[in-house]
């Protein structure tokens, strides 16, 4: 047998014959199968073998195996504890490697060349064995990964733990995002990958998209009114503190190491790095132009899947957790939004586009054959999924799913199949999710209204279902990790500028149209409506810490906090028509629900009874009455209930999730459940009659709350008022949002202009048209924390 000159010939170390061209090591006297080591590992097997019985240093070993990689020594140690566990050996009393304090290592078992007649007799085929021949060797298959070995501590030279938390890092500059843009944000659509552009918040989109409130569990009140309540904060110490922002972070099972994604300040693109929790040296893991996302760890600890895109395209990618070449797993034309390994270690699942349906469903990669197939069909009404992850055992998968009503949920099922359960639902936006380790709870991100927040959702027990605020630190929580083994919780701590603009129409025919700043703070603005004067708007903002309703004028001027709530999700304000209140959508005891304020402040009180759940109200002409989406025997449709309480009555039969009057209240437009576009029918007695006719087709379901009905412009002398004037709305093109204008008269629609970082949650317009309101997402960065004396619960 000839050998390839690159290879250092096989050799024994002690009963283990050695195989460097293989990276494999046998024990021939046991007769146990092949054991299969990284090749970072063995190149600090054959530094300690070339002198056997001689002290290899440290420093020595770092700079020759991993070069001008940077580094900590913690590596190194994490190899030797590889070896010793390969060879069941020991740090405090070797037979193989030995550690010298303060110096290195020395190998001090026997070290044996292997003759190549010795090699061709072990490498030899079977044969087949004749009638009354003896049965020959088995063939031995690779074993089953064992679990990750916590680093095995050596008594001369322990690896201390951290005495001080590290220094917070102050506010960095956001760098330029490569062509594939930050893999941070789900696509909706289908999509080319040259064409996207990742929103700037979660798994791949073009802009954030916050819709409707999320879930979020307060103690039962006593009367109507909300009660004001706020959880403790959960204590989390910075886990990175670099220039530039960490994200996607993924905890090793043993809680020992993070895998995470860094973008660094004046470099294009991202990369894959990896860091032990006591250590600040990093070890890059990814090299040349590109990004990284979604890092998820082998069982055992010693390799990582993430994705990586280029020029040629997303792929799902594995590379040694001690570093080494990149190995291509899969490549699709789309990008990936979430990607997981199976605590068996056999399958990747992850989410992307599905060619034939045009959404994001979920696919599984067998890593025996590369082979990638689609999971099970998603549940009826589901318009995507996306996020999927294993719960510790590998028996259940959990994901997120785009909801019929345009809200996100989370879902479970198992993973040997049957119809998937609901958990969560009304959502505005999930950014990331994670298993508690004991599977009986699971802990996300989302918005409730603008910022975004950890929450722990029950799985078990007499609370099933139910949602819990695990307030953090910091502006905003995204993409929980959570160790398989030891539980312990980090996340990533983001700091999202975000405030009002507006758009102001100077000129019609043609549109001459101005683009500014309405109100803008260090913390986060968002929804504003204007009263039925227009001489003020209601928003909601973060400044005072939590998010709560607030007043200004016209111009954005004279703040007045109005709310007091420390918490609840607050979305789809509406004003009164003669401008006396304000009704808005809140979270209570896991539900959505609808309370009204007086414009002047107060308590707020909630409309929707107890146990129901109600979304996105509008008034009626005399103010009497709201409506409200609401599901009814299983599908959303538009009620009517009093103000002052009372039943609550159907208007639409055919679907609807967010409804508005004509001027007369004689029609409804509306959207429905888990379809594009926007409708209008005609009312009677409340009540529609006839089929809902198709006005805009262009609508999206991501954005069924960014519409506004308005005055049309003036019409010329001498022609008649049209009811209903005019609609303005969000048209997404390519990775723009566009500010689109449907003329009621003429059925025309005409394109107004962009809306630059246009965080998708609503419009506000003012009565006549002329003012537009919209979130504009600014700068974005953001280190990692990790909680400390986490238990899995609150």
């Amino acid at each position: 047998m000839t050998r390839p000159g690159k290879f250092t010939p096989s050799f024994r170390l002690g009963p283990w014959l050695v195989r460097p061209d293989l990276n494999r090591v046998e024990n021939a006297e046991t007769g146990a199968p092949p054991v299969q080591i990284e090749p970072r590992v063995m190149a600090v097997l054959l530094c300690l073998t070339e002198e056997p019985g001689q002290v290899v240093t440290r420093l020595d070993l770092l700079d020759r195996v991993w070069g001008d990689s940077v580094v900590g020594e913690e590596i190194l140690t994490r190899a030797v504890s590889e070896l010793r566990r390969v060879f069941g050996d020991s740090a405090r009393q070797p037979c193989f490697i030995e550690t010298i304090r303060n110096h290195g290592y020395r190998v001090i078992a026997p070290v044996e060349a292997v003759e190549t007649e010795v090699l061709e007799t072990l490498e030899a085929p079977a044969v087949p064995a004749g009638p009354g021949a003896a049965p020959g060797p088995a063939p031995t298959t690779a074993p089953a990964p064992a679990p990750e070995p916590a680093p095995e501590a050596e008594a001369e030279d322990p690896v201390p733990e951290p005495s001080e938390p590290l220094a917070p890092a102050g506010p960095r500059p956001e760098p330029s995002p490569p062509e594939f843009a930050d893999p941070d944000f789900p696509v909706l659509g289908t999509v080319s990958p040259r064409r996207v552009r990742w929103r700037v918040f979660g798994p791949g989109l073009a802009v954030l998209a916050v819709a409707v409130a999320m879930i979020l569990s307060f103690p039962r009140s006593q009367g109507p009114e909300v009660a004001r309540q706020a959880p403790p904060r959960l204590r989390a110490l910075p886990l990175t503190s670099y220039p530039g922002r960490e994200r996607h972070p993924a905890l090793s099972p043993d809680g020992t190491r993070v895998a995470f994604v860094r973008s660094e300040p004046g470099v294009a693109g991202s990369h894959l790095f990896l860091k032990q929790r006591e250590s600040e040296a990093t070890l890059q893991l990814s090299e040349g132009p590109g990004w990284a996302a979604w890092p998820a760890w082998s069982p055992d600890g010693q390799n990582l899947a993430f994705v990586h895109g280029d020029d040629e395209g997303p792929a799902i990618c594995r590379v040694s957790s001690l570093g080494g070449p990149l190995r291509v797993l899969w490549r699709g034309p789309h990008l990936v939004e979430g990607l997981d390994w199976s605590p068996r270690g056999d399958v990747l699942v992850f989410a992307t586009l599905d060619e034939a349906s045009g959404r994001l469903d979920l696919f599984s990669l067998d890593l025996a054959d590369l082979t990638v197939q689609p999971l099970a069909p998603p549940p009826p009404g589901l318009a995507g999924e996306l996020h999927p992850v294993f719960d510790p055992r590998g028996a259940r998968l959990a994901w997120v799913g785009l909801m019929a009503d345009g809200s996100m949920g989370l879902l479970v099922g198992d993973t040997a199949g049957g119809q998937p359960e609901v958990v969560a639902e009304g959502l505005a936006e999930v950014r990331g999710l994670a298993w508690a380790a004991d599977g009986g709870s699971l802990v996300y991100a989302a918005s409730p209204g603008g910022n975004f927040s950890l929450w722990q959702v029950d799985l078990t027990g007499s609370q099933r279902g139910h949602s819990h605020w695990l307030s953090t630190e910091g502006d905003g929580a995204w993409n929980p990790t959570i160790a398989r083994r030891t539980g312990e919780l980090a996340y990533e701590d983001v700091r999202v500028d975000q405030d009002l603009w507006q758009v102001k129409v100077l000129a019609q025919d043609p549109y001459q149209l101005e683009t500014s700043v309405f109100l803008q703070s260090t913390r986060w603005e968002y929804a504003g409506a204007f009263s039925p004067d227009g001489g003020q708007v209601a928003l909601v903002s973060a400044r005072s810490g939590y998010p709560e309703i607030w007043l200004a004028d016209a111009q954005g001027q004279d703040l007045q906090r109005l709310t007091d709530l420390q918490g609840p999700g607050l979305t789809d304000l509406c004003w009164s028509p003669d401008g006396s209140q304000l009704a808005f959508t809140a979270v209570r005891q896991g539900r959505r629900v609808i309370l009204v304020l007086a414009a002047n402040g107060g308590a707020p009180r909630q409309v929707t009874p107890e146990g129901e759940q109600e979304i996105r109200p509008s008034w009626s002409r005399d103010g009497k009455e709201l409506l409200f989406a609401a599901r009814r025997q299983g599908r959303w449709e538009i009620s009517r209930r009093p103000v002052a309480g009372g039943p609550r009555v159907a208007v639409t039969t055919a679907g609807g999730t967010s409804g508005r009057l004509s001027p007369d209240g004689r029609r409804l437009f509306h959207t429905r459940p888990g379809e594009a576009g926007l409708w209008v029918v005609e009312l009677e007695e409340g009540r529609a009659t006839g089929q809902p006719t198709l006005i805009l087709a262009d609508l999206s379901v991501r954005d069924q709350a960014c519409w506004a009905l308005a005055a049309g412009p003036a019409p010329a002398e001498g022609a008649p008022e049209v009811d209903g004037g005019q609609i303005l709305w969000v048209r997404r093109s390519g990775n723009a949002a566009i500010l689109a204008r449907h003329d009621l008269a003429t059925g025309e629609t005409s394109y107004l202009t962009t809306l630059p970082g246009f965080a998708a949650s609503e419009l506000g317009v003012s009565p006549a048209g002329h003012t537009i309101l919209f979130a504009r997402t600014g700068s974005l960065t953001g280190d990692l924390m990790i909680v400390s004396r986490w238990n899995g619960k609150i």
